[in-house]
């Protein structure tokens, strides 16, 4: 058996090779045509939950906007899905329409099956 001295030194080299050890990184490698339509789908996914809220909410676009102290051609751009929203424009969302980024960003189903589903990877591996 093991003396307590020598199991202090296993502890040791365990915990010395345990600080050391870096699990390895998974890198995936994206085209640029997997990132243009993933960002295209979280584009029309956040459009999606601001129409749903205005339809919750029996709003107009017109009243929409003047709630978000927006003109009615921001807000389609909006709606359109085109328009790349900064992280200042999702918080002014947020707080004026009392709903957490969270909810906004609401798009799990993106990601359920995305890297996998074949009909995605044969489009990309066309291009």
């Amino acid at each position: 058996m093991y003396k307590s001295n020598s199991k202090n030194q296993i502890l040791i080299l365990l915990q010395e090779t345990y600080m050391k050890y870096k699990p390895p990184k998974k890198s995936y490698k994206l085209s640029p045509i997997q990132l243009k339509l993933f960002k295209t789908r979280m584009n029309n996914a956040l459009a999606r939950t601001i129409l749903e809220y205005i339809s919750d909410n029996r709003l107009t676009k017109l009243s929409f906007a003047a709630l978000m102290k927006k003109d009615q051609a921001t807000i389609s751009r909006w709606l359109s899905g085109d328009h790349n929203f900064t992280i200042e424009t999702l918080c002014e969302i947020s707080f004026k329409t009392r709903t957490p980024i969270t909810e906004l960003l609401n798009c799990h189903y993106l990601f359920k099956g995305y890297w996998t589903n074949p009909e995605f990877t044969a489009l990309c591996e066309r291009v």
